[in-house]
């Protein structure tokens, strides 16, 4: 079971800093490669329907929780490019006492920020989780270990 959003997909432990996190298998080589970057992921999840079962969203969408406004900018300048991290960071959002926050980019990404939990996540289509791995993969050691079930 995906500890980032409930659903029943299949898991993988990724060991970061001498602690155990579990994914889902279809982004856990993305987290890894985000992670060798000095980015960090607090969790992931690969298609997470929670927001089509809510109304929010027509389709499952993958996501990462982020800690820091800086690590989104950081992924986003990587992943989606310099146009959607200026965006991001034009848009910096504060908390307020509003629940949550939405900032909507192009090709159906989004970054949350839920002041309620103080988490923040962008979310992308799963489609995308193979064009921004490659964007992330470089030459070099990998920083997190994937333990296969």
């Amino acid at each position: 079971m995906c500890i980032a959003c409930r659903h029943v997909n299949k898991t993988c432990r990724l060991i970061h800093n001498s602690r155990e996190f579990e994914v889902d298998c279809g982004i856990a080589e993305l987290v890894s490669q985000i992670w060798s970057r000095g980015i960090e992921v607090e969790a992931a999840c690969e298609s997470e329907s929670t927001g089509m079962e809510l109304g929010f969203s027509s389709r499952p969408m993958a996501f990462l929780v982020l800690p820091t406004h800086d690590d989104i900018i950081r992924f986003l300048r990587i992943a989606a490019g310099e146009a959607a991290a200026s965006q991001a960071g034009k848009n910096r959002l504060r908390s307020t006492n509003n629940f949550a926050q939405v900032m909507y980019l192009k090709n159906g990404w989004k970054v949350r920020w839920s002041t309620l939990h103080s988490r923040r996540t962008v979310d992308f289509p799963p489609a995308d989780i193979p064009a921004i791995l490659e964007r992330f993969k470089k030459p070099g050691e990998m920083v997190a270990q994937i333990m296969w079930p």
